[in-house]
């Protein structure tokens, strides 16, 4: 099995006790999205297994 490097942490334990790794989430490329995949990286973000990147907005002129 191969692990690849990356920035941050692999997993963060969760208030319940808990633990939410980044196998846990579904892949990049996903075509169908669902609710526990949803949920999944909804937490990922809030408990800063992953971060959100804002899209710079294009001005309205």
């Amino acid at each position: 099995m191969h692990i690849r490097k990356v920035c941050g942490s692999r997993t963060v334990q969760l208030p319940d006790g808990g633990y939410l790794s980044r196998g846990d989430l579904p892949s990049h490329n996903t075509k169908r999205r669902v609710a526990s995949g949803k949920s999944a990286v909804l937490k990922a973000v809030r408990f800063g297994l992953i971060f959100h990147r804002r899209r710079p907005v294009a001005s309205m002129i």
